[in-house]
């Protein structure tokens, strides 16, 4: 059964246009080992995914082996949205907006390095707002440059 780390390696893989045999020639494995890594029954290394990402020009790989490798990652960075840079540019200026319009509140909220019972609910509101900024940010950042996601690259490998 594929990981979701190793579905989301085949899709990159068939995003970039590439086959499993030249994609292991680059990676300077085998065909056997990428599909392994591919399904989920052997491990990656750290170098062998900093290689796909450069290899496949998709930096969301990395995000995607992070969250599957480590509980840390997983509880600290925010989901995101795989985007295109367009879907991505605006994701971050409606949350951008958003944050905005909590920005005083939160300010004065946190001014006293304390949060009363009577702020809990706002607090939580301001940072709801501040997690979206931050996953619609990184979106942006790792968004694909080169080719629009479609249904069928998503899809490639269900």
């Amino acid at each position: 059964m594929k990981t979701s780390f190793g579905k989301s390696a085949a899709i990159a893989r068939i995003n970039a246009g590439m086959s499993q045999e030249t994609a292991s020639e680059l990676l300077h494995v085998s065909t056997r080992t990428l599909s392994n890594y591919e399904n989920g029954i052997t491990a990656v290394s750290d170098q062998t995914v900093y290689k796909m990402m450069k290899i496949y020009k998709t930096q969301d790989l990395g995000w995607n082996y992070l969250i599957s490798t480590s509980r840390i990652a997983r509880d600290l960075i925010p989901a995101i949205n795989f985007c295109g840079v367009a879907s991505g540019a605006l994701g971050l200026e409606i949350s951008t907006d958003e944050f905005l319009a909590i920005r005083k509140d939160f300010n004065r909220i946190c001014r006293d390095d304390v949060i009363t019972a009577d702020e809990q609910t706002l607090y939580a509101d301001c940072c709801k707002k501040i997690k979206a900024l931050i996953s619609n940010s990184i979106s942006a950042l790792i968004a694909n440059k080169e080719k629009p996601q479609t249904r069928e690259r998503l899809t490639a490998l269900k």
